[in-house]
């Protein structure tokens, strides 16, 4: 299969895959199913009029149509639950040129507004939105929930949500099953499920109106919807409701520092704010201790920074928007119900769950990795000087793995220089890619020198077994192997190995799922390296169980998670 076919097929299944996904929304976006249907048409046409470069066309609106306007549309959503307005409002400017369809260009002002809120005051911001009401669309009926907000109505926020989704939403949503049905008169969020960021809103004010039980109810009830997202800070927010408005400072410490460290210090002051004043609603909770997962470097750095902001910090401030900033004072409240409890600590263990096992970025520089792929790339570009990253001469002279040189002469680094080794950009390209993404989850799990042994020992074993393949006459025909493809495989391997350990430990529901996707993933590749006679299948394979059995033995414990008490 050449790059253009493989490009081409890429283009078709990622258009179709795409468009199943929007039909499956609730919203049911029109522009992404244009821009779906775009690149399927695309893909169609390159193949009739200019079939060699066919898929790179299909590929490239693709990156285009599609990939591009994603990414800013998910970097906008992870603004907005970051509370970082400013930067949304310009991830949103960039989603309306790439996508200018569903409301995204109004999205733009929407945010342009509540961004420069902090040097007009709330009342301007508030009168400034007022033109763009509109209960007809899912950017207009944002607009009149974050007025009610903007203004501290949070009683007539829930109230509206209320009366609105009772006379416009249908009768039963995505996360409801059909005994809840009959209870939509009574829960506004069963039916604004469909408006992400109206459900923000309404746990927003069901905390700040007093209403506990109902707002940990709420996170509990609308946990797997979120956890389905792609936005993860959307999951982070809930979790920073319930355990801000129950009074856990140290869930609501360990949850900034781990997975909402975009939040503005504003904010961050005002959400600790909001759990010492609960403190009296809170009671035994989870042992977290999260924070030790950030580096002694990182914690370094953070205190520098602190301490020069502190020098620096200017005497005047500047106004802020009061319910986004400045929330009303709590209620007063009644103790948590016992089921409430329940439900707190089952919130708490989902967050130390996704803290241990959870796929996202990592809190600190890979250092490893970053390593890793810069020698990659640098061995790569000798080899380019040298005549070619194909030619057979050079990749010989730089140490590429030739069964005979090892067996007959002893040469055994050449099991360590051919993991830095590669055949052609294609060949470089997907294996610094698969580096990039599992490299820094791993090294986050194992740690620096962990890392690094798993890293060496499957690129070197991996190549050390195909030697001994070829010494057993089990495979005479290869003649030279070159690639980090094993080292690569075995860091997949390592984080296998991370999650069933944690998931047997554990019980970790996390680490269950995430697992059952490495398997899939592993199966997946496993088949295509099996069917294509290109791939060096047993280095794959091998590299794979190394970093496994490897990751097993020294991987850290980590933390345990007690089991709630109930």
């Amino acid at each position: 299969m050449t790059i253009n076919q493989l490009l081409l097929w890429l283009a078709w299944i990622s258009a179709i895959l795409f468009i199943i996904r929007v039909l499956k929304d609730p919203q049911r976006q029109t522009g992404w199913l244009i821009a779906a249907a775009g690149v399927f048409v695309a893909a169609v046409m390159g193949l009739i009029l200019y079939p060699r470069i066919s898929g790179w066309i299909g590929f490239g609106i693709w990156l285009l149509a599609i990939v591009a306007p994603t990414i800013a549309a998910q970097q906008a959503s992870t603004a907005i639950q970051s509370e970082r307005y400013g930067r949304a409002a310009i991830w949103s400017r960039i989603a309306a040129v790439l996508h200018p369809f569903d409301d995204w260009p109004e999205r733009a002002k929407i945010w342009s507004i509540v961004a420069a809120g902090d040097r007009v005051g709330a009342a301007v911001t508030s009168d400034r939105l007022q033109a763009h009401r509109n209960l007809d669309t899912i950017t207009g009926r944002l607009t009149t929930g974050l007025i009610y907000a903007i203004e501290a109505d949070w009683v007539g926020l829930l109230a509206w949500l209320k009366a609105h989704t009772q006379a416009h939403a249908p009768a039963q949503t995505l996360a409801q099953t059909p005994a809840q049905t009959h209870n939509n008169s009574a829960n506004p969020s069963a039916n604004t499920e469909q408006d992400i960021n109206l459900i923000m809103l309404y746990l927003h004010g069901l905390g700040e109106t007093g209403q506990i039980d109902r707002l940990v109810a709420e996170c509990d009830r609308l946990a797997t919807r979120l956890e389905a997202s792609t936005i993860r800070p959307r999951t982070y927010r809930t979790w920073l409701f319930a355990f801000a408005y129950t009074g856990d400072l140290e869930a609501i410490d360990a949850l900034i520092a781990s997975r909402l460290l975009d939040v503005p210090d504003a904010a961050r002051d005002r959400w600790r704010s909001i759990a010492r004043v609960n403190a009296s609603l809170a009671r035994d909770r989870l042992s977290l201790s999260l924070l030790t997962e950030r580096p002694l470097r990182l914690r370094i750095i953070e205190r520098l920074h602190r301490s020069f902001l502190q020098l620096f910090r200017l005497s005047s401030s500047s106004p802020h928007l009061t319910p986004l900033l400045e929330p009303l004072p709590p209620l007063p409240h009644t103790p948590l119900k016992p089921e409430t409890s329940e439900l707190l600590l089952k919130l708490e263990r989902r967050f130390v769950e996704e803290v241990r096992y959870g796929f996202h970025r990592p809190l600190y520089f890979p250092l490893v990795t970053s390593i890793a792929i810069g020698l990659n790339c640098l061995v790569f570009a000798l080899e380019l000087m040298l005549g070619g990253s194909q030619n057979a001469f050079v990749l010989y002279a730089l140490g590429a793995v030739v069964p005979a040189a090892v067996i007959e002469n002893g040469q055994t680094w050449r099991l360590l220089a051919g993991t830095f080794l590669h055949f052609g950009w294609l060949h470089l390209l997907t294996n610094m890619l698969g580096l990039f993404v599992l490299g820094q989850l791993a090294e986050r799990w194992l740690g620096t020198l962990r890392y690094s042994l798993v890293y060496l020992a499957s690129g070197v074993g991996s190549m050390g077994l195909v030697v001994m393949t070829v010494a057993l006459g089990l495979d005479a025909d290869l003649r030279f192997v070159v690639g980090a493809s094993g080292a690569v495989m075995g860091v997949f391997g390592a984080i296998g190995a991370v999650l069933w350990r944690g998931y047997q430990r554990d019980q970790a529901v996390t680490a269950r799922q995430n697992l059952q996707t490495v398997a899939i993933l592993f199966v997946l590749q496993s088949g295509f390296d099996i069917l294509n006679p290109q791939v060096c299948a047993t280095c794959h394979l091998s590299g794979a169980a190394i970093g496994f059995v490897v990751a097993w033995l020294v991987a850290p414990i980590g933390m345990r998670l007690r089991q709630p008490a109930l």
